[in-house]
């Protein structure tokens, strides 16, 4: 399955509408369908169309709400004109008087409109989705494809669903947690060793919930002479940073706490 498109032919639109009707070239579904698809996916039952648009409303983010808004003021602008067209009424680029551009948009109404132009139509096209006798929709037999940000295109099931959702929440905690991180070491002196050393194990601390004045583990006199010999083995800067990213990848897994 290609990308779905939620857009129409430009025509002579002015440019501010062209550029939201231009069409994709990537692959896979767009986010709009997967996220109407993730309704299907979470009802567990047929729903109608009605009720598809009342559980995706709340789901969708700000840009997504003014992509539709925009989507169904285009498209009433051009009806407006067709309209005036049919009725010999010359139609004056750039002059809205006349058009229903202007009115409020009724945010149900463009999700509703989008559904039923982009997203409904795959009943017909495709296997995705199915439209059930009594006129309700469900997944169908073979699920979207969706295009990741590393390239892959994969079938948009409710487990991948579940799987990109995790790593977009991680993706976003990882950002939040790197901005803290810039604006706590902004004034340190992030070339002492010892500076680095205290904000490492400090994190290391909160991490793992130890007292930073507990009694150690370990009494470090009977493992001196192992570290010692493990500190002369990693006597390069290379074999150094080597080292550590192995022991933090095989320490922190057996050192976790359950969430």
């Amino acid at each position: 399955m290609t990308q779905q498109h939620e857009t129409e032919e430009a025509g002579t639109e002015p440019a501010s509408d062209r550029r939201i009707w231009k069409r994709h070239s990537g692959r896979g579904s767009s986010q709009l369908s997967l996220k109407a698809m993730g309704v299907l996916y979470d009802a567990g039952r047929p729903l109608s169309r009605d009720e598809l648009a009342e559980q995706l409303l709340p789901r969708l983010d700000a840009y997504q709400r003014g992509y539709l808004e925009a989507r169904y003021a285009h498209t009433r602008k051009r009806a407006n004109r067709n309209a005036q067209k049919d009725r010999g009424i010359p139609v004056v680029e750039g002059n809205d008087s006349a058009s229903t551009t202007h009115q409020p948009i009724d945010i149900r109404s463009a999700v509703a409109q989008w559904l039923s132009v982009a997203f409904l139509q795959r009943a017909s096209q495709g296997s995705s989705l199915v439209r059930d006798p009594d006129g309700r929709y469900r997944p169908g037999p073979k699920a979207p494809q969706v295009l990741t940000v590393d390239g892959r295109v994969l079938a948009f099931t409710p487990e991948a669903r579940r799987e990109l959702e995790e790593k977009h929440a991680e993706d976003g905690r990882f950002h939040l947690a790197l901005v803290e991180w810039g604006r706590l070491t902004a004034g340190l002196d992030m070339t002492s060793p010892a500076v680095r050393f205290q904000l490492f194990f400090g994190l290391m601390r909160l991490f793992f919930d130890i007292p930073k004045n507990g009694k150690e583990p370990i009494d470090e006199r009977v493992i001196r002479r192992h570290l010692n010999e493990v500190a002369r083995c990693a006597d390069r800067p290379a074999v150094r940073r080597r080292l550590v990213a192995h022991l933090i990848e095989s320490l922190l897994p057996s050192t976790e706490q359950p969430s």
